[in-house]
């Protein structure tokens, strides 16, 4: 899953504070963003074992091109049945199904609306570097 954030509003302070300051900033918007998303997926992932909760990790913040890249998963081997449900073959013959528990889709749908706050601070972060805020 992935998570998206417009960091076209940091352009205009490159030239003031330079592209190294301002890639600082833009990194730590989607790492604060992916973080969040995160937390908010362990907390909504349901816990027999805990094996599944303790599974989701973060990568690295990485520049692909022009865009700034980071994921968030799960390796564990049935995370993708119990995130988006699954067939079930019953001892009759019969097939039910099981609903998924969407824990990293919600979480991710509840962060991108978050992405504006989250892009706001680091920029007001960036003004009060340039002595502006």
């Amino acid at each position: 899953m992935s998570v998206k954030v417009d960091v076209s509003g940091f352009a205009k302070y490159r030239a003031s504070l330079g592209n190294a300051k301002v890639e600082q900033h833009i990194q730590g918007a989607l790492k604060e963003t992916v973080i969040t998303a995160l937390g908010a997926t362990k907390k909504a992932t349901p816990v027999i074992t805990g094996t599944l909760r303790r599974e989701w990790k973060v990568t690295p913040v990485m520049k692909e091109g022009t865009a700034y890249v980071a994921s968030l998963y799960n390796d564990t081997k049935y995370a993708p049945y119990v995130e988006y449900g699954h067939r079930t073959n019953r001892k009759d013959g019969s097939h039910g199904w099981v609903e998924g528990q969407y824990m990293m889709t919600t979480a991710c749908k509840q962060v991108q609306a978050e992405t504006g706050k989250i892009g706001r601070k680091h920029i007001q972060a960036m003004l009060a570097e340039m002595g502006m805020k």
